[in-house]
């Protein structure tokens, strides 16, 4: 008996160890296994898992929403620099605010910087 089973759409197989694997045909006609966001191996501890999956990778590309796996990876690690640089310390944050309080008026117009300038 073959460890592997042919789907309507991709295909699913058996490891040894247990898990399941799911293969499928991109849009580029490469075939991909199943991998994560950070494209990593995925497999999934049941067959219905694995279809589960199968078929969100189908309906993403029938919406028009599918990347290759290691295009998913390298945009989300962009992204992800790109929200660590723009990221405050708590340091510069407070530099930051104590600055503005000394520079802007609060609600009712006054300034608040002789105050807090003296302070400091």
């Amino acid at each position: 008996m073959s460890n592997s089973k042919r789907e309507n759409w991709g295909s699913l197989r058996k490891l040894p160890s247990g898990r399941w694997q799911a293969r499928y045909p991109g849009l580029d006609g490469t075939t991909y296994t199943a991998r994560t966001d950070q494209d990593r191996p995925l497999t999934f501890l049941t067959k219905t898992d694995a279809r589960t999956w199968l078929a969100g990778v189908q309906s993403k590309m029938a919406r028009g929403l599918w990347e290759p796996p290691e295009e998913t990876a390298a945009r989300l690690q962009a992204e992800l620099e790109i929200q660590q640089a723009q990221s405050l310390g708590f340091e510069e944050y407070s530099t930051r605010w104590l600055e503005m309080i000394r520079t802007e008026p609060n609600r009712s117009g006054k300034g608040t910087a002789a105050r807090i300038g003296d302070r400091l």
